[in-house]
């Protein structure tokens, strides 16, 4: 594909505004390369081709109060993971919807837009890394569906995380980090304690290649040690294509690249009093060409320029100390984030009332935050108390800007609107957590209580520039806050040594985001308007879980667990029809609405069977299982239909079996994935559309994937996936599309047979 975005320098709307950040990590980024390669010549000590296991405290010290998986950077490395959609590739009641290039406006972006865990996905998700929660992702106010996405969140790179949990279910109180209302996915990233275990400097180079998008990956990772000081730099840069399609109708062309950035700095690792100094810094150019916008009126395809960026800086200090009273261990962190998610669109031409014009836009989504956390634990007599206080404050813009030129006259027009108003969102909770440990019929038992008290507040701001392009919305504009107390209780009886049964309750709220409170998209000379509502309350859940999980028998793992939640206060967008406090639309007003309960339940299964541990002579050897189900139905408070709930993920089940020398030479494993088809619900209570939807058919993909260990400095994997080819379509991707919208459900096709590689090299 041609880089061909020359306009963007040539339209006036170049000259509206700037997004260049305060600050640039290009140096630091040339700085962390040069800083792996003379790690390289300065190695004393060679490093073992497995990297020794790191105690995470961020995420691992927290109980498991319901199911999580975690994965570290070694599965992440086995199951090929590129991609933040990669991460959750083999698990059950777990997805990655993207958004496809050219399926909405032409000027919104693609890419992937969240995770979907137990039929939930977007806000109702919380994604962090290293407790910071990643910017929300926004709803176009241009559509009628709340679960229509304008921007991706692809600003996470794999290669810098060195653990990954994936918490299914809302986020029990009583816990620091971000909170989400179905799960939350928490991205722990590395440091440098993990490469220098018995060494004082390391280096190593990585390289790969994936066939379905022709992507090109290098990795430059450098460490030292100084006296008490430790420090890590990665730098990560990817280059591809479009992702390739097993359809009839080819995607859209696409350039992409990417650059990653990780600066770890460490003072006092083997000390009480551990400070941390963090910079991560992840930026994405895309270049598309969406040629299924091609039309009679629109006889070029738009183009556009996309970057997605993220840096946050961190400074953490764990203090641990056995003479406070107050506590045995206290982590702060103090944390500022500035992420965008811009999109510079071009229609060279189209026709408006009859003349021929071409059209530059400018669309972004803005967010600086800051914030400030404080958690401590002491431990007592058969009991652990943990509480703390977490504070932040995010301002966002989602500025919208259009040059409309006339090509016959070359006249230039100008707009500049906001999608959303402006806003500061703060936020400050408390929460306490106390795990009491006793017997029970001679058995091991705890009961874990929690509480979490959470303020929130929103105040619009820069109303003027609001008002101009949503005078009507502009109107009805105020500051909103609310605070609520969430309590959670965690039940466990252990059943034998090392396998419990356990059983949870909790409460979560999601506060309404910005785009769903004010987004808009006025249209009086059609007669119609896309609003949101400053009025929304908070969707509010309860959850409830059991299950059993832990070693059932020497060499078997098992988690198994059953839930149900329930959500109140639903957020969807509903049609008024003509409404009457808004005359000058007279044609409908779709606007945000708590209109919606929706009840979700079903199962979850996973195995692991270590069959070296009955058969000596198959040591080594091992097999996973597993699977889940979920359903999912909403009720309109409004209306009082009911309807099954068009995001629940189908039925999923994953096995394996695998092979990993004892020696740590080398490994090789078959995963086998079916997924059950399923149709959404042509009737949706929530959104009142009545469209007959895509059926995705059921689906099973094998995907194979080994490793060398060719010497302890050097590495080999490959992997081929979709071994037999197999044409199928990811369910949480494209559940909304029409029955008949047969060439977008062709280009939405997953890849084919492809092949991945990588060779890692260590100093």
């Amino acid at each position: 594909m041609a880089r061909a975005f020359k306009f963007l320098s040539e339209a006036s709307l170049s000259r509206s505004h700037t997004d260049t950040p305060p600050f640039s990590l290009r140096p630091v980024a040339m700085l962390m390369a040069g800083m792996a390669l003379s790690s390289a010549v300065l190695a004393q000590t060679t490093a073992t081709a497995t990297l020794p296991e790191v105690h995470v405290e961020a995420v691992q010290e927290e109980p498991a109060q319901g199911r999580s998986t975690e994965l570290s950077a070694e599965d992440l490395n086995r199951q090929g993971t590129r991609s933040m959609a990669d991460v959750v590739r083999n698990q059950p009641l777990v997805s990655a919807p993207t958004i496809a290039s050219g399926s909405g406006n032409v000027w919104d972006g693609a890419g992937t837009s969240s995770y979907n865990i137990r039929g939930l996905d977007g806000n109702r998700v919380a994604i962090e890394v290293d407790g910071v929660a990643l910017p929300p992702v926004e709803n176009r106010p241009d559509s009628n569906s709340n679960n229509s996405y304008a921007n991706s969140r692809e600003t996470l790179e794999p290669e810098l995380y060195s653990l990954v949990r994936i918490e299914s279910g809302p986020t029990a109180a009583g816990q620091g980090g971000a909170s989400g209302t179905a799960g939350r996915v928490r991205f722990a990233t590395k440091s440098p304690e993990e490469f220098l275990t018995g060494n004082t400097t390391y280096g190593s180079y990585k390289g790969g290649y994936l066939s379905s998008d022709k992507s090109r990956m290098h990795v430059l990772t450098g460490a030292a040690k100084i006296g008490e000081i430790q420090a890590l730099g990665m730098y990560v840069r990817r280059d591809g294509e479009q992702q390739k399609s097993r359809g009839d109708v080819p995607p859209n062309d696409k350039d992409w690249s990417s650059n990653a950035v990780l600066a770890k700095f460490v003072w006092g690792s083997q000390t009480n009093n551990r400070l941390g100094l963090t910079i991560e810094h992840f930026d994405r150019n895309t270049e598309l060409s969406n040629a299924n916008k091609i039309t009679a009126s629109l006889p070029q395809s738009p183009r556009q320029d996309a970057h997605d960026r993220r840096t946050r800086i961190s400074l953490d200090n764990r203090f641990e100390a056995s003479d406070i009273a107050a506590f045995d261990v206290l982590k702060t962190r103090v944390y500022y984030q500035q992420a965008q998610a811009k999109n510079d669109t071009y229609v060279p031409q189209t026709v408006s009332q009859g003349v021929p014009i071409s059209r530059s836009l400018y669309t972004n989504s803005k967010n600086d935050s800051w914030g400030v956390q404080l958690d401590a634990s002491k431990r007592l007599d058969g009991q652990h108390l943990a509480y703390g206080l977490n504070l932040s404050s995010t301002d966002s813009k989602r500025p919208w800007e259009e040059v409309r030129t006339n090509l016959n006259t070359g006249a230039e027009s100008l707009t500049v609107k906001d999608r959303a108003a402006s806003a500061k969102t703060s936020q400050a909770s408390l929460y306490v957590r106390n795990t009491l440990s006793f017997e029970l019929g001679g058995r091991k038992a705890t009961i874990t209580p929690g509480v979490t008290l959470q303020h929130s507040r929103i105040a619009p701001k820069d109303a003027g520039r609001y008002a101009e392009g949503s005078p009507a919305a502009a109107g009805e504009v105020h500051k909103q806050s609310s605070t609520n107390l969430l309590p959670s209780l965690g039940l466990s009886l252990e059943l034998q040594p090392g396998f419990e049964a356990y059983g949870q309750y909790s409460r979560a709220v999601r506060q309404p985001t910005s785009s769903e409170l004010t987004g808009s998209f006025e249209n009086p000379g059609t007669g119609y308007a896309v609003l949101g509502n400053p009025d929304l309350k908070e969707e509010k859940s309860d959850n409830f879980e059991l299950g059993v999980r832990g070693a059932l028998v020497p060499g078997v793992q098992l988690d198994a667990s059953v839930f149900y939640n329930r959500y109140s206060n639903y957020i969807e967008y509903t049609n008024l029809g003509v409404d009457p406090n808004l005359p000058q639309f007279g044609l409908f007003v779709y606007r945000t609405e708590n209109l919606g309960k929706v009840n979700i339940w079903g199962s979850e299964l996973a195995t692991r069977f270590e069959l070296g541990e009955w058969m000596p002579s198959v040591q080594g050897l091992s097999a996973t299982l597993a699977g889940g189900w979920s359903q999912g139905t909403t009720r309109n408070t409004r209306t009082g239909q009911k309807s099954w709930l068009p995001s629940a993920l189908p039925a999923k089940v994953v096995g394996g079996v695998a092979f990993d020398d004892p020696g740590e030479r080398y490994g090789l494993g078959l995963n086998v994935t079916w997924v059950r088809a399923k149709q959404a619900p042509t009737s949706d209570a929530l959104t009142g559309n009545n469209t007959e939807r895509f059926k995705v058919p059921s689906a099973t993909t094998l995907d194979l994937a080994g490793y060398w260990n060719i010497n302890k400095h050097v590495t080999w994997r490959a992997g081929m996936y979709n071994l037999t080819n197999r044409k199928y379509w990811d369910y949480a991707s494209v559940n909304g599309l029409a029955a008949n919208a047969s060439n977008d459900i062709q280009r939405q096709a997953q890849p084919g047979r492809a092949f991945g590689t990588s060779l890692e090299v260590r100093f």
